[in-house]
């Protein structure tokens, strides 16, 4: 009995698939009478979202440097500043990073294992190890945030000004 609903499903998802492959084929061929309807290059992204560069150069496949060091730049993203609290410092290098936490108790981790990032580790009894890139324009809110989780009432993250 369990076999018969599974062969029925298959078969139910196979002729959608099928539907919907022929309406893909009908719409494609209905835009080929016009060139520039579909001209240009699909670029999917790493979501799987594909977006459509009517005109593409080469500078607009190239990896861009963030406007804001530090802070994500994707499409949509909004920009993210860390605030190290006591100074109400925005923190725009390592130099200044290292600094606030050695003063919270954190030591630089030299992990041989992984040279592409800085770790930071509160003592050696303790398991917290804060892990960041190595280039600081590549620091993103996610890692940004680890450092907030682990100095809850010390750094923060906002919107830059």
């Amino acid at each position: 009995m369990m076999n018969d609903e599974i062969k029925e499903r298959v078969q139910i998802v196979a002729m959608r698939r099928r539907d919907w492959l022929g309406e893909m084929k009908r719409s494609l061929s209905n835009c080929a009478g016009s060139a520039d309807t579909m001209s240009g290059v699909w670029v999917f992204d790493k979501k799987g979202v594909a977006r459509l560069i009517t005109n593409p150069t080469k500078e607009s496949f190239e990896q861009k440097d963030p406007i804001y060091p530090g802070t994500s730049t994707a499409p949509g993203a909004r920009p993210r500043v860390l605030v190290y609290l006591p100074t109400n410092q925005v923190i725009s290098s390592y130099a200044e990073l290292e600094q606030c936490l050695a003063e919270l108790g954190w030591t630089r981790y030299n992990n041989i294992s992984q040279p592409d990032l800085l770790q930071f580790h509160k003592s050696d009894a303790s398991a917290h190890l804060i892990s960041l890139p190595r280039n600081f324009a590549n620091l993103r809110p996610m890692h940004m945030y680890d450092i907030v989780v682990k100095n809850r009432s010390f750094f923060e993250v906002r919107d830059p000004q």
